[in-house]
Formats: C-alpha cells, structure tokens, sequence
C-alpha cells in the first residue's frame, strides 16, 4: 500500500474558488469567441491578450451591444482569471442603462452562465446578498427560458441557492430570511428529487464542465456551499439544516455514501448477535447500541482532518489529548487531507509517539469532473482496517465531510473541531463527543445533533491544555505561538487605535477600552445593541474590534453599529494581529467582552490566562457556552461568576460597565481569575474522559475467551 507523503512531488490543491477559474475550458470558449473571430483556427493565431484587446475593441466600437460585454467579460474570466473588472464587465451586460437589449432578453443561454458565474463569483467574496440576486436570475433564466416545459431551474444553482446562508447579515431579520430561504430551496430540490421524481432533475456535470469554467476542477466544490456559517446561526434548527445539507449531497454525489467491505461483514455479525440475543426492538432513529466484539489486540483508531497544521485551533484543542490517549489500548493513525495548497507544517503532536503513524492525502490533477472523487482514498483508508474513526472537522473540511458520509469504520465519531452537528444520520456518524459543562441539559443539547451525544461529564475538562503563554529565560511572559515578549507593548504599540485611546494607560481612569477581537463572521447582530449598550451606558468606554480585511466586508459592522446607535468615534477597528501582540492587546484592555450568540473559546482561555475580567452571555448552542463552561472548569466560585455571567441584553451590558466603571470591583475579579485559572492546565482527567467515551462506543474490546461476548470470532485480526 503506497501513502503520499510531504517528500513526493505533489502539490496540493487550493479550494479558493477563484483559483478554479484558471483552468480556462478552451472548447466552449472558443464556440462562444467564434461569433467574433473566424473560428478557433484563427483565433489560434493570437495570444490571448490579443484576443481580449480585439474583444475591448469590440465593445468600443458599439458599447450598447449587451452580447459583446458578455464575450470581454467571459473571455478575460477564462483567459486571465477572477477580477473585479471581468464580473464588472459581465454584470453591465445586464443593465439597461448600458445596453440596448439587456442579455437576458436576447441571449437567454449566455444570460444563464453570465449571472450563474457571477453569483457564485459573489458567494465566494462571501458577499451572499449579492450571490442571492444573480444566481435567483440565473435560476428563473434557466427555468422560464431555457426549460419552460419542466418547471424547474438548473440543479447546480438550486444547490447553491439552497446553501447560501450569510456570513454577514445586516440583521437580524436578514439573517432569518436568509434562513428561511435556505430552507425552502433545501426542501424544494430534495422534494424534486424524491418526491416528484422529475428525473429531468440532476446535475449534468459533463455539460456544465464544458460551459463553466472552473467546474470540472471540482463540481461539489462549484455548487455546494460550506456548512461553516451555520454554527453561528442560534435561532436555527442546526440539525434539521445540516440534514438537508446531508439528503441534497447524498441525492447528487450518490457514490459518496460508500460503506466499506469489512463495515458491511461487520453490520452482519452485529445483526446475528442481537438476534441471538434476541435484541431486535427498534429504538426511535438510532442504530442499535454496538455489541463489542473480542479482539486480542489494540483498537484502531483513525484521526481524519485538514487541520492537522502547527498553530490551527483545531490542532491546538486536540492535540493534548491524542497525543496523551493510552497506546498500550490503542492504535493510533493520524490521516491528513491536504485541503489548502503550499506547505503547511504538521502539528507537533502528530509525531509525538514513536507508535503513531501520519498519512498524507492530495487532490490529483487527474481528480476533475467528479463531486466524489475523495472515494478514490476509500481503499487506501479501507486498508488500515479501522475499528473507529474520529473526525476532527468535518464542517470546516469539504474533504473531511465527504468522507463522513460513508461508513469507513464501523463506528464514526464527530467533535467540535467546528461546534455544529454534521446532520448526517446516525447509521453513518454514530456519536458526537462534547462537553457537559458547555452544553445544555442533555434533553435540550440532544436536539441539536444528528449525532448521540457523548458528554464529557460536568466537573471535569474536555481538552487537555497547556499555557498558551510561558515564561523565557529572562522571566519575561512570551507567546508560546511566537516565541516573542509582549510585556513591553502598550497602547501606544497598535497606531491602528484612535489618538485618545493610544495616550491612555490601563491606569487612566478616564478611558475604559472594553475588546472583543472575535473573527467578524462570528459576531452576528445580537452583538451590536449589547456593545452599543455598552458604550452609551459608560460614556468614557471605548470599543476595539476585528477588522474584516480580506472580504471587506468591515462596512457591514459599521453600518450595523451605527443602526444600533454606537457612537463610532469611539469604536476602533484593529486587523489580525500575530498572537504575541494580541495578548498585549488583551493585557490592555480594561474588560474583555465574549461574542454574542457565537462566543470565545481560545479567545477566552488566553484572555483568563492573562487574568482579564470576561463578559460572557451564554447562548443556546455549544459555540456559545465556552467560556461559561471555562469559568466553570477552573472553579471560579459563583460570586465572582455572577459579577460575569449574563442571563439577558440588559445584565450583559450592566455587568461590562460595572466592571469597567469600578476599578476595585475589576480587580477583585481579576485577583479571583488569576487564582483560578492555574487549574486549566495539565489535567489528565480530560484524556480519561476521552478514553471513557472511546472505549464505551468501541465496536470491539480487548479480551480473552470467556471475558467477554463474540468469543467465537474465526477471525480476529480481520475486525
């Protein structure tokens, strides 16, 4: 069995949309060019940038010609890749203003890869609202004038419709529209599918390989969007959501629900043991509980992720546990599908046991024009002959949650890599392992997940951590990420802050800088009346947040703020910053206020270990209980809780003030955090929690004969 490793020569692939767009698919491109050029012959003869020079000739000479803004439009695309100016370019062919005849009207096929392309070029920039209006037109194009008879669009803009939930709502009345519409495109296609059996209704990957570019590169990439933003979406029936997601993937990329030939021969032996124990009973939607079978060896358990790079949070969450589970109980294999390109550094823990094995997986230039072509590592996987499969992030990874929804293993676990249920059923991801003090009561918690809830029990931690800050060798506090002091750096050190707030120490009681350095996509509009609240209530507070650089999408916050009446000139915009100067950062800051309804989870530890007071408003969801479920990791009694914990708006923003207002109330709880926090770190209980839970759901047991069930196994080692 050969495993790619780092020393073969194959590069990764990207999963940036706009990089698919390079592949240009020259035989369409050249039918459409031909109505210009004679032919492909002659427009062989010229480089392409002779060709879009010929095709901006053309819209010169007649600029109202919609048809010639298409082909510059579409050529520079193909020929030269994704740029504001090509989708510029397209869009105007659209625009009565521009034209004569608007594309559409004239030119419904044209029209219909023109606006498809468009909206899913603005769901890449992450700018859904505008993605909704183009690929809403490319639908009804596609249905009213290119398939009139069959009441019923193009399936690759149905998807993306179904999935095109908003990293940036406006508010929160947007965010539920863009639920809601989610929904409906969901149930409508599975409906379609399943319902009316329109079999008229599939994705045409061979068609749409030739017409789109960048397509083949990756159809489920092109037409499914990321489960990514659901975490954040507190008001939604996540599991429900997630489900649809599953059933529309499952009805397009039928070969993704693979069940490996060793899963199958144990289903069956499991199916003989319940009838000899006459264990047949239904029980709601979940599989029958497993009946361990004897084995004389270790259990094998197989570790799948994207995020297996030095410095990921995933990584930095997991990877005190995994690299601390007992190898005497079992075997360990870390599988690492290689989802970004350029090289990425493994994580340490990885090769922390001479024992464990790591193993390399890379899209192939020859992996196009197939949504399932991640099956291809299925024999690869198959052979390691896994007992049990943990996935780390499966709705971060598109390659992680394409393997999940087959059965690889006969027991398949989910986790909070990313803290959202995967919604694939129970027959396929039997378990979701969380943690009790992070969650709701079981009765409540349970309904989020497709999963059976596994729950690291209250009282006790779910990871393993160690500092995130160490001292050197002078005594000085560094960043463990960097390796860099911090304890020099002021305000004075982030020119990015506001003139006022840069001349102020933490000592200046005539500032309180209240941070909240949460990723933008985080804080969704619930957000904004509580630290609007904030700063309206303490009229000398001031605000620091995240910028949102790369999408731009930083005017959204501030037009939100600004609906929500915050005073913007007290509200400061600050970019990613390397971690040894957010920790300054931190150490600055007057109040540290937790997100809301998605909260802090790193954040919050390196905020604790920093002994900062955090302001916390636990939500319904897991992503939303962290730092509550920290507090109460680390034993922080209840007085100095209740000076933290939020229960509604209006005590989230009465706390936050009172602790930035009153200097002796602050520090008194920064004197108990400071205390506490110690306890985080080091605790072996986490690993004896995870390996509860693993040995509990384990498909097999180590035993001899007569210790346990199955002791009539013919073949052991083939489990």
């Amino acid at each position: 069995m050969k495993h790619r490793n780092r020393t073969e020569n194959n590069a990764s692939i990207a999963i940036s949309y706009g990089s698919l767009f390079r592949t240009m698919t020259v035989a369409f491109c050249c039918l459409l060019l031909a109505t210009v050029f004679r032919g492909c012959e002659g427009q062989d003869q010229m480089n392409p940038r002779q060709q879009i020079a010929k095709l901006q000739q053309s819209v010169k000479e007649d600029p109202r010609n919609a048809e010639a803004r298409f082909l510059l439009g579409w050529s520079l695309i193909t020929m030269m890749g994704i740029s504001d100016q090509a989708s510029g370019i397209l869009k105007t062919a659209f625009n009565p203003n521009k034209v004569d005849t608007p594309l559409h009207q004239t030119q419904p096929l044209k029209a219909f890869l023109a606006s498809h392309l468009i909206g899913r070029i603005a769901k890449e920039k992450k700018d859904t609202r505008e993605a909704h209006k183009w690929l809403l037109l490319a639908y009804d194009i596609s249905k009213n004038m290119l398939s009139p008879d069959k009441d019923i669009g193009e399936y690759c803009t149905h998807m993306l419709l179904a999935s095109n939930l908003h990293f940036y709502p406006l508010s929160n009345e947007d965010a539920d529209e863009a639920l809601a519409s989610s929904e409906e495109w969901s149930s409508s296609l599975i409906d379609f599918v399943t319902v009316l059996k329109k079999k008229e209704f599939y994705l045409n990957q061979d068609w749409l390989a030739q017409a789109i570019p960048g397509f083949a590169n990756d159809p489920y990439i092109h037409c499914a969007g990321s489960l990514f933003p659901l975490s954040f979406y507190y008001r939604a029936d996540v599991a429900k959501i997630a489900n649809f997601n599953h059933e529309i993937m499952a009805l397009t990329f039928p070969k993704l629900l693979y069940t490996a030939h060793r899963v199958k021969d144990f289903d069956a032996r499991q199916q003989l043991a319940r009838e000899e124990q006459q264990n047949t009973a239904e029980s709601d939607d979940s599989p029958l509980p497993v009946i361990q079978e004897c084995v004389d060896r270790k259990i094998r358990l197989g570790v799948i992720s994207a995020t297996f790079t030095e410095g990921h949070s995933v990584s930095q969450d997991f990877g005190g546990i995994l690299s601390r589970l007992d190898r005497e109980m079992f075997d360990v294999s870390y599988h690492f599908l290689h989802e970004q390109k350029g090289v990425e550094t493994n994580a340490e823990f990885l090769t922390a046991n001479p024992t464990d094995r790591l193993f390399h997986y890379y899209k192939s230039d020859k992996d196009i024009n197939d949504g399932a072509w991640v099956r291809r590592w299925d024999k690869e996987l198959e052979e390691f002959q896994l007992d049990m499969i943990l996935y780390l992030d499966m709705t971060m990874s598109t390659f992680t949650r394409r393997l999940g929804m087959g059965r690889l293993a006969p027991v398949q676990i989910n986790t909070h890599g990313h803290p959202v249920t995967s919604g694939i059923p129970r027959d396929i991801v039997q378990h979701f392992v969380s943690w009790a003090e992070a969650e709701l009561p079981i009765e409540q918690s349970q309904t989020h997940y497709s999963e059976q809830l596994q729950l690291i029990p209250k009282g006790k931690i779910h990871q393993y951590y160690t500092p995130r800050l160490v001292p050197n060798s002078d005594g000085h506090q560094i960043s463990r990420n960097t390796g860099m002091r911090f304890d020099h750096l002021t305000r004075k050190s982030f020119p990015e802050l506001s003139v006022h707030v840069r001349s102020k120490t933490p000592d200046d009681d005539d500032i309180h800088l209240y941070v909240c350095m949460q990723k933008p996509f985080k804080v969704f509009p619930e957000f904004d009346e509580l630290l609007c609240g904030v700063l309206r209530d303490d009229p000398q507070g001031y605000a620091v947040l995240h910028e949102e650089g790369q999408s731009g999408h930083t005017d959204v916050f501030i037009e939100r703020l600004k609906k929500a009446g915050c005073d913007m000139d007290r509200v400061n915009f600050l970019p990613v910053q390397p971690h040894h100067r957010l920790m300054a950062l931190y150490k600055t800051a007057t109040v540290v206020l937790d997100s809301y309804p998605a909260g802090g989870c790193t954040t919050s530890r390196e905020a604790l270990e920093l002994g900062k007071a955090i302001v916390t408003w636990p939500a319904r969801l897991l992503g939303g209980r962290w730092t509550l479920g920290l507090f109460n990791a680390i034993g922080l009694d209840a007085e100095t809780q209740s000076k933290l914990v939020a229960n509604s708006k209006e005590e989230y923003i009465a706390k936050a003030v009172a602790l930035g207002t009153n200097r002796s109330l602050r520090e008194g709880v920064e004197k108990n955090i400071l205390e506490a926090v110690p306890t985080l770190f080091e605790r072996e209980e986490a690993v004896e929690e995870w390996q509860k839970i693993i040995l509990k759901v384990s498909p097999v047991k180590h035993c001899t004969n007569g210790d346990g069930n199955n002791d009539d196994v013919s073949d052991k080692d083939e489990l």
